[in-house]
């Protein structure tokens, strides 16, 4: 777990960083929508309360992306009944992954080689608690016995 002002801080550049590289590399559009939201996007992490970062061991289990996505969700909805909000930050699948510089936080945070960076997750005070989106019914999303 990092939550002193510098190691939010540090994570901030870093994930700016990946965003803006990732920019980069898309078309002029897309590009232009990251820059904009450039610093949203380093808030984001630096004004979070703390950051807990998810590391695998896959010596220990297969199915580490599972385990930690399981732990990931327990995890933002114990903390979202205490008042907590939360954001989900994929380290390993989305666009921006291949851009995150996981060998700084590597050495930054003291992580082994062997073990995987997969997520982190970011945990704060939310300004407002937005109302709960409107949601299909069971018998619109449910299929029984056949698609």
């Amino acid at each position: 777990m990092v939550h002193s002002p510098e190691g939010l801080e540090f994570i901030s550049k870093l994930y700016l960083e990946s965003y803006l590289k990732l920019a980069d590399n898309l078309k002029d559009n897309e590009a232009s929508a990251i820059r904009a939201i450039a610093d949203m996007l380093k808030k984001e992490v630096s004004d979070a309360s703390f950051t807990v970062i998810m590391i695998a061991d896959p010596s220990r289990s297969i199915s580490w992306p599972i385990d930690l996505s399981m732990a990931s969700q327990d995890m933002m909805l114990m903390t979202h009944n205490l008042g907590i909000a939360s954001s989900f930050i994929d380290l390993t699948y989305s666009r921006m992954s291949s851009y995150f510089n996981k060998e700084l936080m590597r050495e930054r945070f003291n992580i082994r080689e062997d073990l995987i960076i997969f997520s982190m997750i970011l945990f704060g005070i939310p300004e407002k608690i937005p109302r709960p989106p409107q949601r299909k019914s069971l018998i619109e999303i449910i299929h029984y016995g056949r698609w």
